[in-house]
């Protein structure tokens, strides 16, 4: 992780919101799970720093470079690199939360984590 983020800092990667900057100044003070390529663990975080440097070396956003490089070539046109709150109860399903003492549930309020996952709806059959 150490050398991710040094090869990110030499690309001079600028963060788009205050979160992405945190994550940027303090990613080099935390310790590793593992040694490099022993274990593999996902991450979240290790995902949102790919999206950054994808950033930093195309030089447009994340969301515009995955849609112009890689969905539209492939014809990908319901896919999209964030979820549409649009969507929720539609394409998209509803979380809600776990039985009340009245046995009912209520829904979540939306969520999204921008960058990190990727919206591919079921085709139909």
């Amino acid at each position: 992780m150490v050398n991710s983020v040094r090869q990110a800092a030499s690309l001079q990667i600028h963060a788009s919101s205050g979160d992405g900057l945190q994550i940027i100044e303090r990613i080099g003070s935390q310790p590793a799970l593992y040694s490099p390529e022993t274990n593999f663990q996902y991450s979240n975080l290790g995902l949102t720093l790919a999206g950054e440097v994808v950033a930093a070396t195309s030089g447009m956003p994340y969301d515009r470079y995955v849609r112009s490089n890689i969905l539209q070539p492939l014809g990908l046109s319901s896919t999209t690199p964030e979820m549409p709150e649009s969507e929720r109860g539609r394409r998209l399903a509803t979380g809600y939360t776990a039985l009340d003492r009245e046995g009912k549930r209520e829904p979540r309020p939306f969520f999204t984590a921008r960058g990190i996952g990727t919206f591919c709806p079921a085709m139909p059959m």
